[in-house]
């Protein structure tokens, strides 16, 4: 089992980018203490990504297993991470095969959605404005167990876009989809989020 190291805070002025990207190459070389601070650093965001891609019912204990062996294959591999600066949306890859692998060996097949083909107007730059986002947070705040009725991707592309700022193209790349299909992902998947808001829920 991994254990976070305590470390002191670097008080020295550095460029965040380059601070980030020399604790990958050290990590990646075998130093223990950056890949502590890695694991901090992401820690929050690999738990969040399992939550809303495992399936509804998985214990905590569950979520906190996959989350460790995604540390685990992230230790194991960092060699093989050509560029430092791709590190989120490579964490995020092993994240959602950690969670199949787990689905699998519980032997419980896992249900992917097929692309969507919609072409949307988008804006140049691609990216969520701040309404758009904040409209998403607020919705996901609302709608905790809603975000469990989502498919995986949905949930993982609200999560990614709302909780941590990822723009279509990192969305892309963790998903394994196009950033236009990172794109439709997330305006579909806010689409329903806000029906359930507005759709109050019947009990049966």
């Amino acid at each position: 089992m991994l254990t976070t190291l305590a470390g002191r805070p670097d008080t020295t002025d550095h460029d965040p980018s380059t601070e980030h990207d020399d604790l990958v190459v050290k990590a990646a070389a075998g130093d223990h203490r950056a890949f502590a601070r890695l694991h901090r650093r992401y820690e929050r965001l690999v738990l969040s990504v399992v939550r809303a891609e495992m399936r509804r019912g998985s214990t905590s204990a569950e979520v906190d297993d996959v989350a460790q062996e995604v540390f685990t294959l992230m230790w194991q591999r960092l060699g093989t991470l050509r560029d430092p600066a791709r590190l989120r949306p490579w964490l995020m890859q092993i994240t959602r095969r950690a969670v199949i692998d787990h689905a699998r060996k519980a032997s419980r097949r896992p249900i992917l959605d097929s692309d969507d083909e919609v072409a949307l107007e988008l804006t140049s730059d691609g990216l969520p404005g701040p309404d758009v986002v904040t409209e998403m947070g607020e919705l996901a705040d609302q709608l905790k167990g809603a975000l469990a009725g989502l498919s995986r991707r949905d949930a993982t592309a609200i999560t990614l876009a709302a909780q941590f700022g990822f723009g279509p193209a990192e969305i892309g790349q963790a998903l394994g989809i196009t950033p236009n299909n990172a794109k439709v992902v997330l305006h579909r998947a806010r689409a329903r989020l806000r029906t359930a808001v507005q759709r109050p829920v019947v009990a049966a």
